[in-house]
């Protein structure tokens, strides 16, 4: 056996040792590592002392992890439940070797029967194998980007096998290397075979068990596609395959609409009678990509999502499950297409993230708390490749930032090896423009930077360890990013000599687009799966565009290099590859991006996770997936992103009303008036409010300045927003009622319960001058929220605060009446998720607060400033645009900015305003160029081009 080999037999073991105990302590776990290392000497397989230490870690680590229970929305008429009788008659044998395969690989024993449960939940809603009738089922299951959905229905796959799905699709990604890398996934994890080896007819003279297949050899399923290659019909038919009986029969295919067409007339050509009678899912991995019939003609289909109604079609008993990120299209689709789409009208399963996962809180926390893993400074490269170029831009140097990204890599891939006492999968993404010529170019600049850098490395060799004012320059540049970088891990790059010269010797660069992977895929394919494996250890720079973008995995994605924008949300947060899962190396992970893309970033993963909340919220409402649907359109943001994201496919356009509800929801004067004269104005609006608000009333905040005032009369509140000023044509100035009157939906509310008023105060060192001169009734030591990321609007008559965010989630929810918190409290614990370990009111969140804890309208006021770090220094760096837009900010001085947050709806008040098309608590605006461009702050800076899609 091979090292490697020792390693991995080692690791399993050890799982399995630490699975049957709840010792958690890292020093007993370490011990009984050694201990067990110790007894493997005698049989010739003992590993170093410092790797078993190291694979210990990780182990307990993720024996410690933990993983909530999703929430589901289903309909209740289409739904019978079947699965607790049928498993007591069945023996769930490929659901059990899952479980054993994900123990082995140290998934932690809590999160793995979470796991099981999700995966019962939703193999019962794919619908009972054993009913003879004719029926069709479709749903969809949401997570995060990179979070563990494929985990998921890998474990749905092999209990619906052990319950009596014969025929299995999945749908794998629309490049080939997106259906490699699912097809070896689930060699592994559901086939069991190493299917590299069938095109030559290897697997009948080698054992090619794998995962499953390894631990439960008789464990069975055809496959009739490959890690090598996609679906073909002559390879199928010159196999001898029953589909109706035997083994069960897996298909990984690219979602593209040939593959698809061929596969459909396969299946159809083993039928009787052209229709199979035999049960049949499929699983469409990146759901809402191309699947979503956005064709403007009402009776036309576009091709992808033709094929796959097709393919569901050749079984009288079909169920279809869509899996996404990103699920706004999905479920936006038209309701009079329901019963002939893809609509998910039977489920909608909002999966949680385990606690290992490192997702948007993590490289972006809210407002003031500074990330370490994030650089927002590429001004240089802007000034070399701006934002919006042609494919024929001109290339011909690297901009400072990304070759200290390059050199942050070296190093975050030698401290890692170092780490771990071998080498691990390395790996650094370059997307920096959608055009394939303009790839190309930075790809072979990046080639020649990083094989001197290597060389450089190299030839210094026998200074590393010295402690020698004689220090190479490429050793004293490593040591300058390092400070930069990694100033609390303490790096010393003399400490780190055979790691970054084994870096330098293996690291390659890989342009991953459109015109490249015809190449690539044949040279992938000639791959065995220990080449593969061997290949992938190599550290690896990926410079591409929207190829990268979307489903691929970058193996130890370690440093990200992203200056891209994009218009929609779905587009966006399918970018973020370096989401997901950074066992032991998470402290190292650093992603360069502007500050316009990390609000940006930010604030659409908010919108995102606030639909993922919305699920528990609709089930415990016991709405249907059709009502969620509607639900959903009724969101004031997402119901732009959405449009955004169907226009990018089908050229809709943004001329139409919509509808979205008030309540249950915040919102901010994000952008306010370029304007002294204004902004005075609204000062003296506030100071108006504040005299008419009764001393004796004012409820000072523990802990903070803030200062409530209670059941505010609503011609109070109304008279202070008629005096406000905002600019006219935001979307904001209408919930504002500014410049007419307050929606109705709001008004309603406020009269008949009255307002909570705030005078909310920021980080400011210094008292907020204009309210500590005027002569109030009480005391005010209100200070300003910190500003310095701002931008002018296109006409310069408005500031854009930075990630469009005045308050936090925190902010809110402080700010709310303890009777409110106690009912938002009482309202989780009659919820179907509540666990009863999280009943802390600390712990509520915003979206909880407002939809069952909040009772009257509430109007914070806060005031806004540049922050003292924004120094003429720093701002004689920054482009021209950002330098006006903070003197602007500086010389506006005190700004006053509104956040306004409402109660949510009843269930009989959501019935009612789903009925009435959201027009009875809502109010009708105009999607267009304004509020995508002014509101949102998205564009469509970056949709994809065609000469990013060209040659897959």
């Amino acid at each position: 056996m091979t090292d490697s080999a020792h390693e991995e037999t080692f690791r399993n073991i050890l799982a399995n040792i630490l699975s049957k105990t709840d010792d958690s302590d890292l020093a007993h776990i370490n011990e009984i590592a050694l201990e067990y290392n110790a007894l493997n000497e005698k049989f010739g397989m003992r590993i170093s002392d410092q790797r078993a230490v190291k694979i210990a870690t990780e182990l307990a680590s993720a024996h410690k992890s933990k993983l909530e229970l999703g929430a589901t929305v289903r309909n209740e008429s289409t739904f019978d439940p079947w699965l607790d009788e049928r498993k007591a008659k069945v023996e769930m044998r490929r659901g059990a070797t899952y479980d054993r395969l994900l123990i082995e690989r140290g998934w932690g024993k809590s999160v793995v029967r979470t796991l099981g449960r999700q995966t019962d939940k939703i193999v019962e809603l794919l619908g009972d194998p054993e009913v003879g009738a004719s029926w069709s089922r479709k749903g969809l299951v949401i997570g995060e980007v990179q979070s563990g959905k494929t985990a998921t229905y890998i474990g749905v796959l092999n209990k619906a096998i052990d319950l009596g799905y014969q025929i299995v699709v999945v749908i794998g990604g629309h490049t080939e290397d997106l259906r490699r890398q699912t097809q070896e996934r689930l060699d592994s994890d559901l086939i069991g075979d190493d299917t590299s080896f069938r095109s030559d007819g290897a697997s009948r003279r080698l054992n090619t068990r794998i995962g499953v297949g390894r631990i439960d050899e008789n464990i069975g399923t055809t496959a009739l596609t490959s890690a090598r290659y996609d679906f073909s019909m002559k390879t199928a038919e010159s196999t001898t395959v029953n589909l109706a009986t035997g083994n069960p029969t897996v298909f990984v295919v690219k979602k593209n609409t040939s593959v698809l067409k061929s596969l459909a007339k396969y299946i159809r050509s083993t039928a009787v009678g052209d229709v199979h009678n035999v049960p049949l899912v499929v699983i469409d991995d990146e759901s809402d990509w191309a699947s979503v019939n956005t064709s403007a003609k009402d009776k036309e289909r576009t091709a992808v999502n033709r094929a796959i109604i097709d393919l569901l079609s050749v079984s009288r008993r079909n169920s279809y499950l869509g899996i996404t990120a990103t699920p706004f299209a999905n479920i936006l689709i038209a309701d009079d297409k329901e019963a002939r789409d893809l609509f998910p009208r039977d489920y909608i399963v909002a999966l949680e993230s385990p606690s290992t996962y490192r997702g948007v809180d993590f490289y972006f926390p809210p407002e003031g708390d500074k990330s370490q893993n994030i650089n927002s400074d590429i001004d240089d490269f802007h000034e070399l490749l701006p934002q919006k170029h042609k494919k024929d831009a001109v290339v011909n140097k690297l901009a400072r930032s990304l070759k200290d990204a390059i050199l942050a890599f070296f190093l975050a891939t030698a401290e890692r090896y170092r780490r771990d006492g071998a080498q691990s999968p390395s790996s650094m993404m370059v997307n920096v423009s959608r055009f394939n010529a303009v790839q190309e170019k930075f790809s072979i600049l990046i080639e020649d930077y990083v094989e001197s850098v290597g060389e450089a490395i190299l030839a210094s060799a026998g200074y590393f360890g010295e402690r020698s004012d004689a220090t190479p320059r490429i050793i004293r540049e490593l040591q300058r990013v390092a400070n930069a970088q990694f100033a609390s891990q303490n790096l010393d790059v003399r400490d780190l000599g055979p790691e970054l010269q084994k870096v330098a010797e293996d690291i390659h660069i890989d342009l991953v687009n459109g015109l490249t992977m015809k190449d690539r895929n044949d040279r992938l394919a000639t791959f065995t799966r220990k080449s593969l494996a061997e290949w992938k250890q190599r550290p690896a720079i990926y410079v591409g565009g929207n190829v990268l973008a979307r489903g691929l995995t970058l193996d130890g994605l370690v440093v990200s290099y992203f200056t891209r924008r994009a218009g929609a949300a779905d587009t966006l947060l399918q970018m973020g590859r370096w989401f997901g899962h950074r066992p032991g190396y998470d402290d190292l992970t650093r992603v360069w991006m502007d500050r316009e893309v990390i609000d940006h970033f930010t604030y659409v993963a908010g919108v995102s996770q606030d639909l993922r909340n919305s699920v528990a919220e609709m089930r415990d409402l016991n709405l249907t997936p059709r009502e969620f649907g509607l639900k959903i359109r009724l969101h004031p943001e997402t119901s732009f992103l959405i449009t955004a994201a169907n226009k990018q496919r089908a050229g809709v356009k943004h001329d139409s009303p919509g509808v979205f509800s008030y309540r249950g929801k915040a919102f901010e004067t994000h952008t306010i008036p370029n304007n002294e004269q204004l902004t005075e104005q609204n000062r003296q609006a506030v100071l108006g409010l504040l005299e008419m608000l009764p001393a004796g009333g004012a409820e000072r905040s523990s802990g903070s300045r803030n200062i409530y005032w209670r059941g505010v009369a609503h011609e109070t509140v109304e008279s202070f927003l008629h005096d406000f000023s905002l600019n006219t044509k935001l979307p904001t100035s209408k919930v504002f009622g500014i410049g007419s009157s307050l929606p109705a939906g709001i008004a309603s509310v406020g009269r008949q319960c009255g307002w909570t008023v705030g005078l909310m105060s920021g980080s400011g060192k210094h008292p907020v001058t204009y309210l500590a001169e005027a002569d109030l009734p009480y005391d005010v030591d209100a200070r300003a929220s910190y500003r310095n990321n701002v931008e002018l609007s296109e006409d310069g008559k408005d500031l854009r605060l930075s990630q469009r965010r005045l308050a936090t989630g925190g902010n809110i929810v402080a700010s709310v009446a303890s009777e409110e918190r106690a009912a938002a409290l009482a309202a989780r614990k009659k919820s179907k998720s509540y666990s009863g370990s999280n009943d802390s009111e600390r712990e509520l969140t915003q979206s909880e607060v407002l939809r069952a804890g909040l009772k009257s309208p509430m109007l914070l006021i806060y005031t806004v400033s540049i922050g003292p770090e924004s120094t003429s220094a720093v701002d004689a760096s920054m482009p021209p645009e950002k330098r006006n837009a903070r003197r602007r900010l500086s010389e506006l001085k005190e700004v006053p900015a509104l956040v306004m947050a409402t109660p949510g709806l009843s269930e009989q008040e959501t019935r009612e305003d789903l009925e009435s098309g959201g027009t009875k608590f809502g109010s009708k605006y105009i999607v267009n160029s304004v509020y995508a461009r002014l509101e949102l702050g998205l564009g469509d800076w970056d949709d994809v081009d065609e000469d990013e899609g060209a040659g897959l």
